[in-house]
């Protein structure tokens, strides 16, 4: 059955905490405005935009954040067998978000909007209709 964003999006989160925990350097501060303007590109860009690296201010692809955030928490998934999270944000990098798939379908359906949605309703009840 397909399991939603969010729901695996915990997981991947609980990971990083724990990752940077582990590693047991002090906590970097972070500009309020880096924070800011990675939020407005997620929204705005997704997958596709560029961030501020909070610890740097380096400018960078958002999918080359996300994998050096895959590296550094790597060998914690592994101790704490989260290798389904772990493999859920390698393959959003590889597939695309959600959003970018209904977009993509919304325009291959004719940008019918009632048969994206009874697609995605077919994605997340175990029986399609």
């Amino acid at each position: 059955m397909f399991q939603p964003a969010e729901e695996k999006a915990t997981g991947a989160k609980a990971m990083l905490a724990a990752g940077l925990l582990a590693d047991g350097r002090p906590p970097t501060e972070i500009r309020r405005e880096y924070l800011q303007q990675n939020h407005w590109q997620a929204m705005r860009r997704g997958l596709d935009g560029r961030i501020i690296e909070p610890a740097t201010g380096e400018v960078l692809p958002m999918r080359e954040q996300i994998d050096r955030m895959l590296e550094f928490v790597a060998p914690k998934s592994r101790e704490l067998q989260s290798a389904g999270q772990f493999a859920f944000a390698r393959e959003m990098l590889r597939a695309g978000t959600e959003a970018q798939w209904q977009v993509e379908r919304w325009e291959a359906f004719g940008r019918d909007l009632v048969r994206l949605e009874l697609e995605i309703a077919d994605r997340t009840t175990a029986e399609p209709r």
